[in-house]
């Protein structure tokens, strides 16, 4: 019979368990709903292994934590069955200057897991119900938490139900220099240090030009005990909603690629900043190479680009389509917007047919804008 029982057990679970978490501990198990919703409960049956768990447990399923409330029994020393509880809250509280945080089941009606606890948020007093171990046991008398918008008071604690500790607690007074209520951290600011971070821009709305770069000048300052100061190289986060209008990198340096408005966030620890960025059309500006048209041969010019460029040069074929093998001209110095050029020193007119060549300037920022210009050889 027994055999039968833990073959049963061993296909189902395998089959139609699901992957559980026993104190941080890997294992599987299957569940069965309890019939008490009507009550404002959340529990169910959890069948595992044998030996596994033990009342007071913490059981990470189902995207919730959970604790065993009632070791139930196991069946034909085969495998385990209890009864679990859905632990919404956690509590954050200082034990011996270290932050702990642990799951608690607060019931929100009268009777709670224990037929004779109940709560009464309404009259200003509540009852956890939490693991019982080393570090929920040193919650003594002196200790506040944050929950529910409202800070408690702990006015006992009892665990005759082994496994579980039972904590009760009185609604108090929030202190707003050491109490952290966003968090529902009671008494933060007594054991770390309370930053408080602004980030400063010099530009909250700038316009750019598409092409256009900007760099973001940002500074981060840190007020502690009324003492303002400047954060040294602090660690920046920029992000844009929306990369086809304008770019930022993780040094703040925007770029402008085409026009419309959108947004640059900038964030600091747990605080950020907000710049409204409108791009613009660019200017439309051609490119232009200035210089002569006729260059005599053994010359040096030098020709200009009225926007960056990269500069090139090549024969341009004779009237019967050949390119001679001599190089007309060659680039002996130049910049993004200037090149200066010589002509070569060779007898090339021979034949008694007129030379030319091509300046060819490609722009920096657009492969696409390319102008040409072409320059005549003469003799003398």
């Amino acid at each position: 019979m027994q055999n039968s029982i833990s073959k049963f057990f061993n296909e189902y679970i395998r089959n139609y368990g699901c992957s559980i978490k026993i104190n941080g501990i890997d294992n599987r198990g299957f569940f069965k709903e309890i019939d008490d919703r009507e009550k404002g409960y959340d529990n169910k049956y959890l069948f595992t292994e044998l030996g596994k768990v033990r009342q007071g447990d913490i059981i990470e399923c189902l995207e919730n934590n959970w604790i065993v409330i009632d070791k139930d029994s196991n069946i034909g020393q085969t495998y385990d069955k209890c009864v679990i509880a859905r632990a919404l809250h956690n509590i954050k509280i200082y034990i011996n200057n270290t932050l702990h945080e642990f799951p608690v089941i607060i019931q929100t009606q009268q009777q709670g897991v224990d037929e004779e606890k109940y709560i009464n948020i309404a009259d200003g007093k509540i009852m956890l119900i939490t693991q019982d171990n080393s570090v929920t046991r040193k919650i003594g008398y002196d200790k506040r938490i944050i929950k529910m918008q409202n800070v408690w008071n702990v006015t006992g604690f009892t665990n005759e139900n082994e496994g579980l500790r039972y904590i009760y607690c009185k609604k108090g007074q929030l202190n707003p220099s050491s109490d952290d209520l966003e968090n529902e951290i009671a008494d933060r600011w007594l054991h770390e240090t309370k930053h408080e971070y602004s980030i400063d821009i010099t530009e909250d709305n700038i316009q750019l030009k598409e092409g256009e770069t900007k760099q973001l000048i940002v500074n981060v300052t840190d007020t502690v005990n009324n003492k303002t100061i400047t954060v040294k190289k602090p660690t920046l986060i920029y992000t844009s909603l929306d990369n086809n209008i304008v770019t930022v990198d993780d040094k703040g340096l925007t770029k402008a690629i085409s026009e419309g408005g959108t947004t640059i966030k900038v964030a600091f620890e747990n605080i950020e900043k907000i710049i409204n960025v409108k791009v613009i059309e660019g200017s439309k500006v051609e490119l232009e190479i200035s210089g002569v048209d006729k260059m005599a041969l053994d010359r040096t010019k030098t020709y200009n680009s009225n926007i960056p460029v990269v500069w090139s040069v090549e024969n341009v074929p004779m009237s019967n389509g050949m390119v001679e093998s001599i190089q007309y001209a060659t680039i002996t110095e130049n910049t993004d917007t200037t090149c200066t050029i010589k002509a070569t020193d060779k007898w090339i007119f021979a034949d008694g047919r007129s030379r030319y060549f091509n300046i060819i300037a490609i722009s920096e920022d657009n492969s696409d804008v390319v102008v040409i210009k072409n320059v005549k050889i003469s003799p003398y």
